[in-house]
């Protein structure tokens, strides 16, 4: 249905993680795919320590799924928050890799 994804600060512990369950039955996915997140998303280090732990467990579904380096992107970001300006910082990032000239 989508031929690119651009996806900031995935929610993935959500219903107790199901979002990951589903994603490694999944095998259609996109064209391309960039996901970007904070290393500051959640308020508290422990938090911040999941959302990024889960969101590396999403990456490797995708990598297993057969998405390489031209299919997919990962940006975790140092120090970032789950604000629309660390968003609006990696868009042109985001926008190159999934609209490559």
């Amino acid at each position: 249905m989508f031929g690119r994804l651009l996806i900031e600060s995935p929610s993935l512990y959500v219903a107790n993680r199901r979002i990951l369950e589903q994603c490694r039955r999944f095998a259609n996915w996109p064209l391309r795919m960039y996901l970007g997140i904070g290393t500051r998303e959640a308020g508290s280090p422990e938090k911040d320590a999941r959302v990024v732990k889960d969101l590396r467990a999403l990456e490797s579904i995708l990598r297993g799924a057969g998405l390489g380096a031209k299919r997919l992107r990962i940006c975790v970001e140092e120090g970032a928050t789950h604000s629309e300006a660390a968003w609006a910082a990696r868009f042109p990032q985001a926008l190159g890799f999934l609209f490559p000239r």
